[in-house]
């Protein structure tokens, strides 16, 4: 059985913090090895990076005591995703419990299509907030990268409202990734010419395969400036981001070192009310060779604390307007609102 493609992370995380219906289930010691050999299998079918599960089940055997003290099912289902995140060093690796049944066949983010699309109507398709900052910044909070598709009506809807600011700056601190082709949606927006963003290279069956993934053409071409917020809680399609416009020259990232985790892939039952994600593609940047996984997006201007990032970026930019300004009336408006930023400076 293979893995869909493009798996959001961002709705399993979703899911997993919704209240149980239910109580939850407490499986024996008889089924706390069996789900630990399906998830041992299913990793070995389809994991990325192979050779990092040589003595996976040696370390789980050694960390025995943990999984038998787990409470119930949820409990168990987060030690045991911690312990295969640890071995694996992969951040996306986990496993959750469901208080209802699994189907056989799961969607790539654990719910249904459908549970799919209604989160993603629900969070407005990630599209948090979209405003006009003093000094004429745009700044959009975008907390997922939700199907393409789905989202492009939101994205588009957003740079409208900003086509017109002086620099833009997108905020990921709290993003939980997505999708790919979202990724590169957004993207398209930051450049004039048709450019290759990344790639996804794929275990598969028959080998390795390549998803390419390039701007396409949309409504406008923003020419003006970009930054970009990280903090350790922007994951997987959010880092992607930030990491290829930083690879491209196009964005400048600001915040903290993002959470490091660059793999792709979807859901696998392994038992009636268990499942595990694992990632079967990595990322790779045509500029770098490389990707973020393991050591985070590194920020070029790094800001200690991560709710700071947004003053001090917006200190940055007007700063610079008023070195370049020529009109006295916006040079006073610019005067002022740094001042007002600067006041505002944690203590």
């Amino acid at each position: 059985m293979s893995i869909p493609r493009f798996a959001a992370p961002a709705l399993g995380l979703m899911l997993a913090l919704l209240p149980p219906l239910t109580q939850a289930l407490t499986p024996d010691t008889a089924q706390r090895r069996d789900l630990e050999q399906a998830a041992l299998q299913a990793l070995e079918r389809h994991y990325v990076l192979p050779e990092r599960l040589q003595r996976l089940a040696q370390h789980l055997a050694a960390q025995r005591a943990p999984l038998d003290a787990a409470a119930d099912g949820p409990a168990y289902a987060a030690q045991l995703g911690q312990l295969l995140s640890q071995a694996t060093r992969d951040k996306h690796v986990r496993v959750l419990y469901s208080a209802e049944p699994l189907p056989t066949e799961l969607a790539p983010t654990r719910g249904s299509p459908e549970q799919e699309r209604q989160m993603n109507r629900f969070i407005n398709q990630g599209v948090f907030k979209v405003e006009r900052l003093p000094g004429n910044l745009g700044y959009l909070d975008l907390r997922a990268f939700t199907e393409r598709e789905q989202s492009r009506a939101k994205l588009d809807a957003a740079m409208a409202l900003l086509a017109d600011t002086e620099a833009l700056i997108i905020d990921l601190r709290a993003n939980g990734g997505g999708r790919p082709d979202a990724v590169a949606y957004l993207s398209s927006y930051f450049f004039k010419e048709r450019t290759h963003l990344n790639d996804m290279v794929w275990r598969t069956e028959k080998g390795e395969e390549v998803d390419a993934f390039h701007t396409e053409t949309v409504a406008f071409h923003y020419a003006r400036p970009v930054w970009v917020l990280m903090s350790p809680r922007s994951v997987s399609a959010a880092e992607g981001f930030a990491y290829n416009l930083q690879q491209q020259g196009r964005a400048q990232v600001a915040g903290q070192t993002s959470m490091g985790a660059a793999h792709a892939g979807g859901m696998q039952r392994i038992g009636a009310h268990f499942s595990v994600f694992v990632p079967n593609g990595r990322s790779r940047n045509p500029k770098s060779g490389g990707n973020w996984e393991g050591v985070g997006v590194q920020p070029d201007l790094a800001v200690a604390a991560a709710d700071e990032a947004l003053r001090v970026v917006q200190l940055r930019l007007l700063e610079g307007m008023k070195e370049r300004s020529v009109d006295a009336r916006l040079l006073r408006g610019l005067e002022a609102r740094i001042q007002t930023l600067r006041d505002a400076a944690a203590p």
